[in-house]
């Protein structure tokens, strides 16, 4: 399985697996972000992360938690949901720069995808995936969007960037919240 296959499959496990949890622990200190009128309206509430050690940054609105953690390869998160419910969740996870073909292959093979493009990004050709699953443990829809960005240090060594960002039915409203984070992303 090449390297592409393994980071989609590891980010997309992780994320399933930390809304498992947090479903399970019930955090209700977390306050749900809704999206609904944010983008044009509000857009000047956004706020912006900066990664400062691969130099990255995207923008997220008030009101999610935001953190970075010690997983090899995550560098950002933020997430927002209510008390027994599952989770938004949105990732970063980077690593050795991969073959745009074959992320393109990669994320071409997922089902149930809604729509897949490509684009010209600073550093090269990035591509964004939108499709939805319902895991069997789940009794609803998970909306995704996932991108994919080719980076480059300020030395020009180079590395890639999967973006992942999870909504459950529940929040839908706030894939406005997801497209945000994945065509805001700059690196």
């Amino acid at each position: 399985m090449k390297l592409s296959g393994i980071l989609l499959f590891l980010v997309i496990l992780l994320a399933v697996a930390y809304g498992v949890y947090w479903y399970a622990q019930g955090e209700g200190d977390r306050v749900a972000a809704d999206a609904r009128g944010y983008l044009g309206k509000n857009k000047a509430s956004a706020l912006k992360y900066n990664d400062n050690v691969y130099g990255f940054s995207f923008e997220y609105p008030d009101g999610y938690d935001i953190g970075t953690d010690s997983v090899e390869g995550f560098r950002a998160y933020f997430s927002a949901g209510e008390e027994g419910e599952f989770p938004e969740l949105f990732t970063v996870l980077v690593g050795p720069e991969d073959d745009a073909s074959g992320m393109e292959a990669e994320f071409k093979s997922i089902e149930n995808v809604s729509s897949f493009r490509k684009f010209n990004a600073r550093e090269g050709t990035a591509m964004v995936v939108a499709y939805n699953y319902t895991p069997d443990y789940s009794y609803e829809t998970l909306f995704y969007r996932q991108a994919y960005y080719p980076c480059s240090f300020v030395n020009g060594s180079r590395y890639g960037a999967l973006l992942t960002a999870m909504i459950p039915q529940t929040y839908a409203a706030d894939v406005k919240v997801a497209d945000l984070f994945v065509e805001s992303f700059e690196c």
